[in-house]
C-alpha cells in the first residue's frame, strides 16, 4: 500500500471514531456566570452554588458542576464523594476565616497564639480537600 492510501484509511477510521461516540452532555456557559449541563442550571445564590433540579448546594462552582456530571451520569457514588468533599471545603475555608478574624481582633498574646496554631493546624487539611477535590473531579468521564 502506498502512504497516501494508508493516510487516507487512517483519517476515515478516525472521522468514523469521533462520529459514533458523540457525546450527550452538554455543558454551556451562560450569563452571571450560570453554567449549564444538559438541562440542569447550575447558579450562585446567596454565596452557594445551587442545581436547578437538586435541593444540595455547593460552595465551590466546579464541585456544582462535577456534581450535575454525577447526575448525568447516574454515579452516585462519586456524587456523594464530590458533596462531602466541597462540604469539608466550605467548613475549613470558614473556620480558616473565623480563625482569621478572631487573630486580627485579639490582644491577648496566648490567644493570638492559640489562633496562629489553629490556622496551621486547619490550612494543611484544607489544601489536602482541595486536592481530593481537584482528582475526583478529573476522573469524571464527560464522553
Amino acid at each position: 500500500m502506498n502512504r497516501s492510501l494508508i493516510n487516507s484509511n487512517l483519517r476515515r477510521q478516525v472521522s468514523n471514531l469521533v462520529d459514533s461516540t458523540e457525546s450527550v452532555i452538554k455543558i454551556t456557559k451562560l450569563p452571571n456566570s450560570n453554567v449549564k449541563v444538559n438541562s440542569r442550571l447550575v447558579s450562585k445564590m446567596r454565596n452557594l452554588y445551587t442545581i436547578s433540579d437538586s435541593k444540595e448546594t455547593f460552595y465551590l462552582k466546579k464541585s456544582a458542576i462535577g456534581y450535575a456530571l454525577t447526575l448525568e451520569d447516574n454515579d452516585h457514588i462519586m456524587g456523594s464523594t464530590i458533596m462531602r468533599l466541597d462540604h469539608n471545603i466550605g467548613k475549613l475555608t470558614e473556620d480558616i476565616d473565623w480563625y482569621k478574624a478572631s487573630y486580627v481582633r485579639t490582644k491577648d498574646s496566648d490567644r493570638r497564639i492559640t489562633l496562629y496554631n489553629r490556622i496551621s493546624a486547619v490550612q494543611p487539611e484544607l489544601e489536602t480537600a482541595r486536592q481530593q477535590l481537584t482528582e475526583h473531579l478529573k476522573s469524571i468521564k464527560i464522553a
